[in-house]
């Protein structure tokens, strides 16, 4: 592992370009949250760990494009096309840590991919589909082999860190969250009569000076405590 990322490292520019890729996603991550709907601090990581598989596969050089690219990109398809030759590929032999490099290099996608959209299976489709036109463009310019094995673990790579996300996800969405403290509200106060209101009536009893007659008075009559009565039948 340490000579592959040695050998990457030591490609002419590959620093300065992994500066301008972690200079490039920390401006374009908050708008490019904001329009995709992304979770802006997953969204800055995801793109962070998308500058190293660009600096270090993406060939910046194109030499020998002019000669023998339609083949070599043919050869390249068919390697997908044909059983025999996939199988080939994947036991030829190939270091162990350029494979395992092939590998971890596309899981942290993978995984911040997923906690950024929310979208696991999207997020594996996408890192295969970008590893496809990876090793394609490595078999346009002839820099370096472009071969199914590396899509393969490419693939892998970004299909493990996804399913990783998709547990982080499952656990957040599990996890309770405790509901925002409110304070109570105050009790109601019973409503005061307006000020212009007449206070209430009160009826009394007057027995008339007959027994033959009754009467009714509803005259208010003030009692001892200053309130307002008015008179009515004992019945």
């Amino acid at each position: 592992m340490r000579e592959q990322l040695d050998l990457a490292l030591g490609r002419p520019g590959a620093v300065q370009l992994l500066v301008c890729c972690a200079v490039a996603a920390v401006v374009l991550f908050l708008p490019l949250a904001r329009l995709l709907g992304w979770r802006p601090g997953w969204t800055l990581l995801a793109l962070l760990s998308l500058a190293p598989i660009l600096v270090f596969t993406v060939p910046v050089e194109a030499p020998g494009w002019q000669d023998g690219a339609v083949y070599r990109v043919g050869g390249y398809v068919r390697s997908y096309l044909h059983a025999a030759t996939f199988h080939a590929e994947l036991d030829a032999p190939t270091a162990p840590d350029e494979r395992t490099a092939n590998l971890l290099l596309f899981v942290p996608l993978g995984f911040f991919g997923a906690l950024a959209t929310r979208r696991a299976v999207s997020t594996a489709v996408a890192g295969a589909a970008l590893s496809f036109g990876i090793e394609g463009w490595q078999a346009v310019s002839g820099v370096r082999d472009a071969t199914a094995a590396d899509w393969l673990y490419n693939s892998g790579g970004a299909l493990i860190g996804a399913a990783a996300g998709l547990v982080v996800l499952g656990l957040i969405r599990l996890t309770p969250t405790a509901p925002p403290a409110t304070s109570p509200a105050p009790p109601l106060e019973p409503a005061s009569p307006p000020a212009w209101a007449a206070p209430p009536l009160e009826p009394t009893l007057e027995f008339p000076a007959h027994e033959d007659e009754t009467t009714v008075n509803l005259s208010p009559v003030h009692s001892r405590n200053g309130g307002t009565r008015v008179g009515v039948p004992p019945w």
